[in-house]
């Protein structure tokens, strides 16, 4: 994904997306990656809650709460989120 992630298997699947557990590459960490459904792509309304989630979850830092790493959009319409 986006030449920074490898994918490795499906974590689950909910309303907005599927969670994949990856490899950031530049790293060699493990994430979980979190897409949008290929569904969506067309709904711009899930394309904007998507991207608020990432910046929401890009503001908190709590030890209950899983760490945000980096948003990205892949193949120019995909968006994604990396979190720990």
């Amino acid at each position: 994904v986006d030449n920074k992630y490898r994918i490795l298997s499906v974590l689950g699947s909910g309303g907005m997306g599927v969670v994949y557990k990856a490899v950031q590459i530049s790293f060699d960490r493990t994430v979980a990656l979190k897409v949008l459904h290929e569904f969506s792509l067309n709904d711009q309304d899930s394309i904007k809650r998507f991207q608020l989630e990432a910046k929401s979850l890009s503001r908190l830092s709590n030890l209950h709460i899983t760490q945000f790493l980096d948003y990205g959009i892949w193949q120019e319409t995909i968006p994604y989120i990396a979190m720990e």
